[in-house]
């Protein structure tokens, strides 16, 4: 019903997904079915916090977690001191 309202009666491209090929989409065969909108995109914040967290300490950033920000300093090019 989502799918004929918004590609319906909204006229976003949006496409099925039937069971036998949502694993091509998504890599997981525990749905039914999905719908996929083309121009939308989702994203998990607590992953993408966790990569950005891993990323940098194996930069060897050291992560002070619930400190405050008191003060931005730019260092040069790309480089800040927080």
């Amino acid at each position: 019903k989502t799918h004929e309202i918004m590609s319906g009666r909204l006229g976003l491209e949006t496409r099925l997904v039937p069971q036998s090929e949502l694993h091509t989409e998504i890599g997981s065969d525990s749905y039914h079915g999905a719908m996929v909108e083309a121009r939308s995109a989702g994203l998990h914040v607590g992953k993408f916090t966790q990569g950005l967290a891993e990323a940098a300490a194996r930069l060897g950033v050291t992560i002070h977690e619930q400190a405050p920000v008191e003060q931005i300093d730019r260092l040069g090019g790309t480089k800040h001191r927080l």
